[in-house]
């Protein structure tokens, strides 16, 4: 799988957020949005795992330029997200991981490589999910393996992506 050892990016209001996975032994990246349905339907599924997994590093990442800043900005005040939320503006960190839709989730180890990618679970409404992709993944990580399956289908909306 790719690897992306190092991410310089702004928080929406303009604080800079450098992630170094060589300093980070996991870094979970989540492509969300403030409009998506699907997206805010896992919010308290990933909340929730930030909290199982205090050890690993969270990030969300907001690629959809079509949603104004303002709006983002309140809704993930709005959901008490207890993680930094990267303002992805050009889309160019959703461009690089090849992510498509929300919520979609890359973890990433020591320098940067991706050892998942996919989605939260296995359904567009977390309330319905039978089966916690990422959950079991980092599950896998915790017990030191690799995750069994490092590639899941992710359902969710579209990001638009700036071109």
């Amino acid at each position: 799988m790719a690897s992306l050892a190092r991410i310089h990016a702004l928080d929406h209001s303009g604080e800079r957020i450098d992630i170094d996975t060589a300093k980070n032994k996991t870094t979970v990246l989540i492509f969300i949005s403030a409009q998506c349905p699907c997206s805010d339907s896992h919010i308290e599924e990933i909340k929730r795992l930030k909290k199982k997994y205090s050890n690993v590093k969270f990030y969300g990442v907001h690629s959809n330029y079509t949603e104004s800043k303002s709006v983002a900005i309140e809704y993930f005040k709005s959901k008490k997200i207890n993680f930094p939320i990267i303002h992805d503006s050009e889309s160019s960190l959703a461009k690089k991981l090849g992510a498509l839709k929300t919520p979609h989730a890359y973890i990433l180890q020591a320098q940067g490589n991706i050892v998942y990618r996919g989605g939260v679970t296995n359904r567009s409404n977390a309330l319905n999910a039978t089966k916690f992709y990422l959950d079991s993944a980092l599950l896998d990580i915790k017990e030191n393996r690799m995750p069994r399956t490092p590639m899941r289908k992710t359902l969710g909306c579209y990001i638009a992506l700036k071109d």
